[in-house]
């Protein structure tokens, strides 16, 4: 009897085991389900500006500008977000960028994106048809 109780206990101590592990697993996956629905509500299609960038030494308003931010897209498989930038700086010189960026543990945007304010669309897109008057129409319109 005390060895068919001791399979027992055995069989039940590794049916524990395998229910916990199958556990964390369902955990683990819900979490990245949080984590990749976190990413397309809050962060996708999102715009952002970082605020009064500008060249060492500065001495006036006018030396400073911002730069705008718009995230357009996510790669799980690398972890970075992918997003379209562009600024014009105090010598009137225009950058427009498409980069990526590695996103934080939680799923944030990391690095240049973690430092900038969110910003509404109509805000993103009033400077970015200024930036895109410049190349179609050949005016320099001032910040």
């Amino acid at each position: 009897m005390n060895n068919k109780i001791k399979l027992i206990d055995d069989q039940i101590l590794k049916l524990r085991q395998k229910t916990n592990a199958l556990i964390n697993q369902r955990n683990e996956e819900l979490e990245k389900i949080a984590i990749k629905k976190k990413i397309w509500e809050e962060y996708i299609g999102k715009t952002y500006a970082y605020r009064n960038n500008c060249f060492s030494c500065p001495e006036n308003k006018s030396d400073y500008w911002d730069v705008y931010y718009k995230i357009i897209s996510y790669d799980e498989d690398k972890k970075r977000y992918r997003y379209f930038s562009f600024q014009k700086d105090s010598h009137g010189d225009v950058t427009i960028l498409l980069k990526s960026v590695y996103s934080n543990n939680d799923g944030t945007p990391g690095a240049d994106i973690s430092v900038t304010t969110r910003i509404s669309e109509e805000e993103f897109e009033e400077a970015e048809n200024k930036i895109l008057a410049e190349f179609v129409f050949g005016t320099f319109i001032s910040s």
